[in-house]
């Protein structure tokens, strides 16, 4: 079980290691961060996180593209 980065890591290890787990509990976890950057309360972390840039509504396709490429399980 794990929330935020913990999260990711349950999810990590749950997916990459199936074998040795029945199941996983994840929390928040940042998967998927061009989903994630619409539908959280701090979006402004991920375009600072990922983009390096300050947040905006009006993401490029290419922001877009780069968020996926720099999402962890995507």
């Amino acid at each position: 079980m794990g929330g935020s980065y913990g999260g990711y890591l349950s999810a990590l290890m749950g997916s990459k290691y199936h074998d040795k787990f029945n199941a996983a509990v994840i929390l928040n976890p940042v998967v998927n961060l061009p989903f994630m950057i619409n539908i959280t309360d701090i979006p402004d972390w991920g375009s600072s996180c990922a983009l390096n840039k300050k947040h905006t509504w009006n993401l490029s396709v290419d922001d877009y593209k780069n968020l996926m490429e720099k999402s962890p399980m995507l």
